[in-house]
């Protein structure tokens, strides 16, 4: 069986999606495990991470759910600093080139996400049918 030229995209760009789901959340749960204390060092004043604080203590899953609250604040903080919730000079003392590393991180993640429902959505419309399968296109026949 050949491949036409829409299936070769169609595999290249899930292979990809797929790899870089594992890729993010690999990398994502090796920096709960090792950053998750030293972030919440840096946010020492701001309101918004007494919760995480607690779960950080609480094995491999409050680390991965404080990591990402802390992940949260750092990447909208915009939001948190309006709010009240989180304070100025907490910002400006953590590193800015771990804050740039987390932005990149959190950002590529929702890329990720956001090309695999790509590609759901195009295979949900027809537009690749995988391998030429007419069942593989989710019904449309």
């Amino acid at each position: 069986m050949s491949l036409v030229a829409a299936d070769k995209v169609f595999l290249t760009l899930t292979v990809a999606g797929f790899g870089g789901m594992v890729f993010f959340i690999g990398w994502g749960m090796h920096w709960a495990w090792t950053k998750t204390t030293e972030l919440l060092g840096y946010l020492t004043r701001s309101t918004a991470v007494y919760t995480w604080k607690v779960l950080s203590n609480t094995g491999p899953k409050g680390k991965w759910v404080a990591f990402w609250g802390v992940v949260g604040v750092l990447v909208f903080s915009g939001f948190y600093l309006r709010h009240g919730s989180l304070s100025a000079q907490d910002i400006e003392s953590s590193p800015k080139d771990l804050k740039r590393r987390i932005s990149i991180f959190y950002w590529g993640g929702v890329t990720n996400i956001f090309l695999m429902m790509a590609l759901l959505a195009s295979m949900y419309l027809g537009v690749f049918c995988v391998f030429g399968a007419k069942i593989a296109c989710l019904g449309k026949v």
